[in-house]
């Protein structure tokens, strides 16, 4: 699977969590490199792994702001 993303410039974290689920599917059957199959939801779920880092920063200013009040 990290060759084809790389084949395809999706090269940091932020590249990857860019990704819709299907795109990562396309882009992974078009590779002969791809590794395994992955499904919908599968592939949806890394992507939304990858994403977590993005709203880290709103979960500590949620507590900070409930910690306030």
């Amino acid at each position: 699977m990290l060759v084809a993303l790389g084949e395809n410039n999706i090269m940091t974290l932020d590249d990857f969590a860019g990704l819709a689920g299907d795109e990562l599917l396309e882009l992974l059957a078009a590779s002969d490199k791809s590794g395994g199959n992955l499904s919908l939801e599968e592939a949806n779920g890394l992507i939304m792994q990858a994403r977590a880092h993005w709203y880290a920063d709103d979960e500590v200013e949620k507590s900070t702001i409930t910690q306030r009040e």
